[in-house]
């Protein structure tokens, strides 16, 4: 297998010692949605190739706080307090 070597529909077709096909690999990044292609490989002829510049927005180094203000109905914090204040009363009875 190693001594393999031909033109195929997608290529030249030839193996390295490990059995791994040699040929073209399209590098491909994923871009509002759509593939763009950004470059090949060549590892048959050990080359490296890129079309245009990548676009990378590296992610963040640290967590992202996001501060934001929660409001709670006044008819809810009545009924839960009653309830608070009923549950407490309850408990010195008994």
């Amino acid at each position: 297998m190693r001594k393999t070597d031909f033109e195929g529909l997608s290529g030249r077709v030839r193996f390295d010692d490990k059995g791994e096909r040699l040929g073209l690999v399209q590098i491909q990044q994923l871009i509002n949605g759509s593939y763009s292609i950004i470059g090949f490989l060549d590892n048959a002829e050990g080359r490296f190739q890129l079309n245009k510049d990548l676009d990378w927005i590296p992610p963040a180094d640290s967590t992202l706080l996001l501060r934001r203000r929660e409001y709670v109905s006044a008819l809810l914090l009545i009924i839960m307090c009653s309830l608070a204040f009923a549950g407490i009363c309850l408990a010195l009875i008994f």
